[in-house]
């Protein structure tokens, strides 16, 4: 099965070819600027110029599914919401159109929690009116509405995956990864002995091991057609946190390496709670998959990482 990845230098990418690349069935091509010596001789290198629509329109040739995780990350998307909306929007609807010239079997689009709104609450599935807030959420949604606009007649199998947050040791040290909040965090942990949450703490969110959504796309893929029966699909996990309960637990986690972490918030520390919220991924669980990594057993990999890299 020949797999083209774009985006497989990002945190997410370089952790998900490590994972597919463990089966002997699966072909990968990789979009990728990074030294593929790093993986084993079944991944090839696939360039795509991103500024060259033509490449952009060939680089499906000989594939049977493409998983589109390139896109500009949200901090990049304020400074440059013109160039994101080229890039996550336009060149996302060219590679699409290279799917289907070249009759991929299954595109699967990594979306974003962020295209239902900025401050969630109550129950959040697939059917919720999206509200995206900020370039990066809209240009997503954008992308969404397009992808669905141009399957109507159903030509391939589509999937757009509506991630949440999630958290994992990055394949390497070169991952720009430490800006997400439970990363960020227990980088602090380890390498100052003191946790600053940036905020008051009471925001909710919900987590997912890295491990947990590499094996979700694997479930894609090896999923008959007819046992998907949607195009959208929430990805995320079965814990909803508080971050200051995200920052206790990579506290006592992290007492293995580093004794009295303190813990401190540049918000006043309400004991007005947030509005819960839950992230229901009941749609994708209904298709056989199952959560299985261990929020703590990931935590830990993720400690010794740091503490072995930095």
């Amino acid at each position: 099965m020949n797999i083209l990845i774009t985006g497989s230098n990002g945190y997410i990418g370089g952790r998900l070819v490590k994972y597919l690349s463990s089966f002997e069935k699966n072909k990968l091509f990789l979009s990728s600027r990074k030294n593929l010596s790093l993986y084993n001789g079944k991944i090839k290198s696939r360039k795509i110029d991103w500024n060259n629509t033509n490449n952009i329109l060939n680089s499906c040739i000989n594939i049977d599914i493409v998983i589109h995780l390139a896109g500009m990350n949200s901090q990049n998307c304020l400074k440059f919401p013109d160039e994101a909306k080229v890039f996550n929007v336009h060149k996302t609807i060219k590679l699409f159109e290279s799917a289907l010239k070249y009759n991929v079997k299954k595109f699967i689009f990594l979306s974003s929690i962020h295209v239902y709104g900025d401050k969630l609450v109550s129950d959040i599935n697939e059917k919720c009116l999206k509200k995206p807030v900020g370039p990066y959420a809209y240009t997503k949604s954008i992308a969404e509405d397009k992808l669905l606009k141009l399957n109507e007649k159903r030509q391939l199998d589509l999937y757009l995956l509506r991630l949440s947050n999630v958290f994992g040791p990055p394949l390497n040290n070169l991952s720009e990864c430490w800006s997400l909040v439970f990363n960020d965090l227990t980088n602090q942990a380890i390498r100052t002995g003191n946790i600053l949450v940036k905020s008051n703490g009471n925001q909710m969110r919900n987590f997912m091991t890295m491990t947990d959504f590499c094996r979700s796309i694997g479930h894609i893929i090896s999923k008959l057609d007819d046992q998907l029966k949607y195009n959208i699909y929430n990805i995320g996990g079965n814990k909803t946190l508080r971050i200051s309960d995200v920052a206790n637990m990579i506290k006592l986690r992290s007492e293995n390496y580093v004794k009295n972490i303190g813990v401190n918030y540049t918000g006043l520390v309400s004991k007005n709670r947030e509005l819960k919220f839950d992230y229901n991924i009941s749609r994708f669980i209904s298709t056989g998959f199952k959560l299985k990594k261990d929020f703590t057993e990931e935590l830990d990999e993720l400690l010794q990482f740091i503490k072995n890299n930095f």
